[in-house]
């Protein structure tokens, strides 16, 4: 998923006209290779400036709330020049929060998330044989269900309970698993199958980078409207 996202490009000016130009271009590209591809497409010109989102090959971490046929392209743009930058458990752990905690409502939310991911309170379960595979080569992490996922995680910080579990077998063998990590759930966190989010911690401020920040980190210092006027650019 890193640095792709699809989109579909249309223009109101032409639509209303009707005449359906709609094409597709896989993000991030440099800007002047988005201008390229508008003038290919005839989507742009000075008599119809206006573009829209018509369709979306799936939307990053299965967010909905931001992707609209108004978000912006250049925004859209910049979120897939920052996913390029995200590893594998990144990308899993922004999933997770957007998922069971938070939908962003705009892109610029979105890119927060990422940007402060490490400081997300999605965490990895870590029990002993969390990443082992059985016999069948599936790992006991995807095997188990994520309330028994969290319950071998908390079991792991229950140093008397472990230890009276150890030194039973019987009650060992009687003890369920999953439904202490039902429990533990109870008490404000969400079991995701490899990942558990603790509700009690503050998640990320989603207004400490403005657009500008990311432009900064991630853009290419203008936009694909013509000159670099951004005025020019859609909403």
């Amino acid at each position: 998923m890193s640095g792709t996202i699809s989109v579909c490009i249309g223009n109101y000016g032409y639509y209303n006209e009707g005449e359906l130009r709609d094409a597709w271009i896989e993000l991030p590209k440099e800007p002047a290779e988005i201008k390229a591809f508008l003038k290919e497409h005839r989507l742009y010109d000075e008599l119809h400036e206006e573009i829209y989102i018509s369709d979306y090959d799936g939307t990053p971490f299965g967010c909905t709330a931001a992707f609209v046929e108004w978000t912006s392209l250049d925004e859209l743009n910049l979120l897939a020049s920052q996913m390029e930058y995200m590893s594998e458990g990144d990308e899993e752990k922004v999933e997770a929060w957007c998922d069971y905690v938070d939908d962003p409502s705009t892109i610029l939310e979105l890119m927060n998330i990422i940007e402060q991911v490490d400081d997300l309170p999605v965490y990895g379960y870590d029990f002993d044989f969390a990443w082992q595979k059985d016999r069948w080569g599936q790992l006991w992490v995807d095997r188990q269900s994520p309330e028994e996922n969290l319950g071998w995680q908390f079991l792991q910080y229950n140093d008397e309970l472990s230890r009276a579990l150890d030194n039973d077998s019987n009650a060992m063998s009687a003890f369920d698993v999953e439904r202490y990590g039902k429990m533990i759930e109870s008490e404000g966190l969400t079991a995701c199958q490899r990942f558990y989010i603790d509700h009690n911690v503050n998640g990320p401020d989603l207004s400490w980078y403005d657009l500008d920040d990311f432009e900064s980190k991630y853009g290419w210092g203008y936009g694909w409207g013509e000159d670099g006027d951004e005025d020019d650019q859609a909403a």
